[in-house]
């Protein structure tokens, strides 16, 4: 059996009526398709963590999962191309992570929309076909 797939994907953010606009004016991000090894590297484990009282029972617990989005972006986002802002007059590109992290802080929605598309492609099962 052979299964065919590209090493890179395109997604089109919603952020900012990015959708809405016309293809033309709409800007795309391209992101690694995640490998296992991808995924064990940037997905966070679970932390378990356990009170134990003096006769050694177990007295309550609690799990701690967090999230590090820049290692996500960071490790999944190849290029973002068709998106820019002007600073002071100056038209700046984003066309990575480097400048996405760069940019004013009313892309931080856009870093919190990508992180979430990024971690479902990691987190994503495969419909097995019986």
């Amino acid at each position: 059996m052979e299964l065919d797939f590209s090493s890179k994907l395109t997604y089109v953010p919603k952020f900012n009526g990015n959708r809405e606009a016309s293809a033309a004016e709409q800007f795309t991000v391209v992101y690694r398709n995640p490998t296992p090894a991808l995924k064990s590297r940037l997905l966070p484990r679970p932390e378990l963590r356990f009170r134990i009282d003096n006769e050694g029972r177990v007295a309550g617990g609690e799990t701690i999962v967090s999230q590090d989005r820049k290692a996500i972006i960071d490790g999944m986002l190849v290029r973002i191309d068709g998106l820019s802002y002007k600073l002071d007059g100056e038209t700046k590109l984003i066309t990575d992570a480097k400048t996405l992290w760069e940019a004013p802080i009313v892309f931080d929605e856009l870093i919190d929309e990508l992180a979430d598309h990024f971690r479902n492609e990691l987190e994503k099962k495969v419909d097995q076909k019986n």
